[in-house]
Formats: structure tokens, sequence, C-alpha cells
């Protein structure tokens, strides 16, 4: 493990302190009570143990029934005003109006309590019974060159619902990032959302002036670059994140057909070797690698059996468990396997030929067309959705088809209360024209010539789309784009190649702005002083990016650590369109 490995996975330690000084705040024996969806991340920072010698008693989740606990209540939740005021709730149904105790509860808001959350416990008389703190945990090492926030629902707070509360987050962690790593002396950031939180790190954190693991920082805002969130995937880490709900990198892999649960897996390569031989291969060498190592495996137990005595004896001491464990692993990544096979076999081929032709803006109107029976086939309203936004950000679509698609899609998928707002999410995010009327009978979209003819223009310039798709080799791949089956080549990895190439800065700039305003801040100390960069994607980055990325490291014998709010899929970016009231 490299010295950078090794710095990134010590965050979680630095985490565990500030978490540590809360609970000593706070004396006496303590009841911790989690929000369902803080607990992947918690378990990547500290286990039971640590919490247990840290005086938490008992562990209890939102969802479990509320008593009247003797213990000090702790109460660990993500900043979202729903949350909130079941906290709240509990605890008032937990009080006795005559003696009500001060320093009993406490909520610990990730990453951030807000001031409303004051006056609302004043308004109810609670401001001395609860407290109140705020922590925001250091960017969380998923696996190697993965570090996520892990904070929900960024990209549609910040790019729908244009709710900057949080954004700050990002400058802290920066600051965090360059407390240990030291501060990059070249920094740009790409796109408006990026530009605040490069002049909030700027006005508001002191900087670190030591010398940086680094050559280089850059922001970026995920809505440059919907294709490498909606693309259908080829790479197994990227194709797991389709088929599961992934947390901070926590798999529950279960056969969907047969509803068999199977045990729990963390798509982490320093403990998993089976998973890091094959996370960012194409899928289509995936299974050849778990047959190859089943048949190893299988092999390894025949020459056991010849063993004598004291051999035997040896082998057991020294590799039986090691070989044990990754049987456990292979037929767990086989089983996965299966279900990526099942989930995706009926459109896999024929999507990726689809989205082939998008990318090469050819064949229009059989896009639609093959849109419309998707709509009418899958039972999937999330990847249905993923293909008309992909169409609507690079070929457009019509008034008469989108008006056609949504009431389809409406009346199939049954989202007729939440209509409009999915309506107007489409038009936020820029995946359709905004349009003259807001009622279902007028929905309409105009022809986006002028956008469509910007995405291909962009695109080509920025050589994000391979000119010959068919000639990139996916097995062993010398092209970004082998990670959408040679379609697309993520944007976050051309930046980095410009700038590790030594692209003249002016050229770099030329060539971005047209997506959204670019600030480099480089003290002409440009080209980079190593081949070395942290990206920061503001709204989620997608296990594709990640090994887009990993190819160039491998290449260039470079270092490119990923760092975001959450790892996202083409489902989270659907699910944030359609779910308007969440």
């Amino acid at each position: 493990m490299d010295v950078l490995t090794k710095k990134c996975f010590s965050l979680s330690e630095i985490s565990k302190v500030m978490l540590s000084k809360i609970f000593e705040s706070i004396a006496g024996d303590k009841d911790l009570t989690l929000q369902k969806e803080i607990i992947p991340p918690l378990q990547r920072i500290c286990g039971v143990t640590w919490l247990r010698e840290n005086e938490i008693k008992q562990i209890f989740t939102l969802d479990s029934i509320a008593t009247n606990r003797p213990n000090k209540q702790v109460y660990l939740i993500y900043t979202n005003y729903k949350t909130f005021s079941k906290v709240i709730n509990l605890v008032r149904s937990q009080l006795d109006p005559d003696n009500a105790p001060k320093d009993k509860y406490h909520v610990v808001c990730i990453p951030q309590k807000l001031h409303v959350y004051d006056t609302i416990l004043e308004r109810l008389g609670l401001f001395e019974i609860i407290q109140l703190h705020s922590m925001q945990w250091y960017p969380i090492s998923i696996d190697a060159g993965i570090l996520s926030l892990e904070i929900p629902n960024m990209y549609k707070q910040i790019f729908l619902n244009d709710d900057l509360t949080l954004i700050m987050q990002y400058a802290r962690s920066i600051f965090h990032l360059n407390m240990v790593f030291g501060k990059p002396k070249f920094m740009m950031s790409v796109g408006e959302k990026s530009s605040i939180v490069m002049k909030q790190f700027q006005d508001h954190y002191k900087h670190n002036e030591s010398k940086s693991d680094f050559g280089g920082l850059v922001i970026c805002d995920r809505s440059l670059d919907y294709p490498s969130a909606l693309l259908t995937p080829g790479t197994y880490s990227a194709m797991l994140k389709e088929v599961y709900d992934i947390k901070a990198g926590q798999c529950e892999c279960k056969d969907v057909e047969k509803s068999k649960q199977f045990e729990k897996f963390t798509l982490d390569g320093s403990s998993d070797k089976v998973y890091d031989d094959i996370k960012y291969k194409h899928f289509i060498e995936v299974t050849a690698i778990l047959s190859a190592q089943t048949k190893k495996l299988r092999n390894e137990g025949e020459y056991s059996k010849s063993m004598a005595l004291e051999e035997m004896k040896e082998y057991v001491r020294t590799q039986l468990k090691e070989i044990n464990e990754r049987k456990k692993l292979v037929a767990t990544h086989l089983n996965a396997a299966e279900t990526i096979v099942s989930n995706f076999l009926d459109r896999f081929n024929k999507q990726v030929e689809v989205e082939r032709g998008i990318m090469q803006n050819k064949s229009k109107s059989t896009h639609f067309q093959f849109l419309m029976q998707q709509l009418e086939t899958s039972a999937d309203p999330k990847s249905v959705l993923a293909l008309m936004c992909l169409i609507g950000i690079t070929q457009g679509i019509a008034e008469s088809d989108y008006k056609k698609f949504m009431l389809s899609y409406m009346e199939k998928f049954g989202f007729q209360a939440d209509q409009l707002g999915l309506h107007d999410n489409l038009v936020k995010a820029k995946f359709i024209e905004e349009s003259m009327s807001l009622t279902i009978a007028s929905l309409s979209s105009k022809l986006r010539k002028t956008l469509t003819n910007a995405f291909y223009t962009n695109a080509n310039k920025l050589k994000l789309i391979p000119s010959d798709p068919e000639k990139v080799n996916l097995k062993t791949p010398n092209c970004f784009s082998y990670v959408f089956g040679g379609n697309y080549v993520p944007l976050v990895t051309q930046i980095a190649s410009m700038l590790f190439c030594s692209t003249p800065i002016e050229e770099v700039k030329s060539k971005l702005s047209p997506l959204g305003p670019v600030h480099v801040e480089h003290n002409n100390l440009y080209p980079l002083l190593n081949k070395s960069l942290i990206i920061l994607v503001i709204g989620g980055v997608t296990y594709s990016e990640v090994a887009a990325c990993n190819l160039l490291e491998n290449l260039l014998g470079a270092k490119i650590v990923l760092v975001s709010d959450s790892i996202i899929s083409s489902s989270d970016i659907s699910e944030a369109l359609s779910n308007t009231y969440s």
C-alpha cells in the first residue's frame, strides 16, 4: 500500500477523534440511535467495539419503538428537516411535561445543524432539553482512489432544488484534505457550483502552505457530464451499482429471482482481492476470470488430498483459512455476476448499440422508437427515464415526442401526483427545454437544435466520443471509453489527461469554457509539479469514471483520487428527478 493510499485510509481515524470528542462532552452512559442511512458510512469509520469503548451502551435505529430509556440519548442523523422532526417527535413522546430532564437528549447532525433547528426547539420549549451538535466527518475512503463525503441527495438539493445550504461542506472537505495532504499549487474549478466552492474555500479557510502530495485539485459539476451518469456501464463495479443499492461501498448481494439473502460484502480491493482483480474489468471478462479462479481453487482442493499428515497440518495452519475465505469471495462474486446477467441480459447489447448511435448522433427517430419500446416492456421506471434523459441532453426530443413519452410514462408508472414536479426537474436539469405550460395536456419541449449542436460540438472538441467505437478493445483497454463499451470518455478523465500531458492552460480553459465558468489558480506553477490529482465532483461520481481514471493512472504512471458526496448511478439521477417530495 503506497503512502497516499495509507493517508486516505487514515482519514477515518481523524473522524473517530471528532466523534469521540462529541461523546466525551456528553458525560455518562449513552444510548445511540441511528438514522438507518448513516449505518453504512459509520461502519467505515468505526465499529461496534469502538462505540462500546466510548460509553455507548445500546444501539437503536430510528425505526425502533421509542421507550423512556434511563441512559443519555444520542441521535445521529443527516441534516434533513423531515428526519429532524421525526427525532423531535420521538423525544417528545418520552418526556414527562412536569419533569423534563436537561442534558439527556442530544442530536448530532451530519454534516451540520441548521439555524432553523434552534428556532424549532425554542418554539416547542425544548431549547434547554435537546442539545444540538454538528459533525462533518472527513471524506471516507471507499476504495483505493475513491473518497466519499457520504452526504445523500446532494445532486437533487443543489442542481434541482437550487438549495446551496450545504454547499460549504465541499469547501470544508477540501480544507480537511489539505490538512492531511497539503495544499496543491494548482487549483481549477469547472462549472457554476464548482466556482462557488472554490471561492468559499479561498475566502473562509486558512491555506495550508505545506508541500502537497498532489500536483493539483480539480472541482467539477456533475451537471456538466450527464452521459457518464446515464450511459449503460460496462465494468463490473459500475454494473454492481446499477443492480444493487450500494452505500459507502457496502453491498448486500442477493438473488433477485429466488429472493435468497446472501452475505453483505464491501467493494474495497484492500480487503477483497477477488474484487480487486475484477472491479474495473469490462464485464465480458469478469465471468471468465471468476471461472478460472474457481478452477484453481478446485485444483488446490484436489492437491491437498494427496498430502502427507505433516504436510496437511502445515497446510491447514498456513493456507487453509485464506483459501476458504477466497472460495467464499469467489462464490459471492459469481452470484453477483449471475444477478447482473439476469438483470441486463435482455437489453444490454441492444441498449449499448442504441447508445452508440445516440453518441454518434445517428438515427434519431430509431432511438425514440427504442425508448418507447422500453417503456412498454420494462418494469423499471428509472432505466426508462435515464434513457429519455440521455436522448434529451444529446439529440434532443421534439415537442410531440416528449408529450407522447410523458403521457405514456405517467400512465404506466402511476406518477400522476408528481407529474408536474418531474417535468419541472427535467427542465431544471436541462434535459428538455422550458415548456410554455405546466399542465399535462400541454407539456411541450421545443426541438433543442442549439443545445444539441452544442453538446456534440463540445464533446468532439474534448475528444469524448471515439470516432470508431467498434475498434475499442474491451478486454485489454487502451481507450478510456471502454467503460461504456467504446461509446464515450468521461469528462473528468479527459480533464486529467490534458493536465497530465501539460496541455497549455489557455487551451484547456478554451475547451472547457463552453461547459460553464472555468477558474484557475496556479501561481505560474503549471505544468503540474507531479502527475497526481484530486478531482472533486459535486453531485456524485460514478464507478465508470473511477475505472476510466484508473486506466489513465496505469497508462501514465499517475495518481488520481476522486472525491464526491456519494457514488451514484443512472438510477440515482432518475430517482432524484422523479421523487419530488422527499
